[in-house]
């Protein structure tokens, strides 16, 4: 699983709650729901990142 989200208590809650392998929780404060538009590039690497490590 991965997630991103712009609240730090949110990050911290999900993080806690994650138990599969491989599962990453990502904090972007300042970004807004549609954070693949607002940043693609930034989005793009991070699944690819994530993606190379399954």
């Amino acid at each position: 699983m991965l997630t991103v989200w712009t609240s730090s208590e949110a990050a911290d809650w999900e993080k806690t709650t994650l138990h599969v392998n491989g599962s990453r929780v990502e904090h972007w404060p300042g970004v807004g729901h549609y954070l693949h538009e607002e940043q693609p590039q930034r989005t793009e690497q991070l699944i690819r990142k994530w993606a190379d490590t399954m």
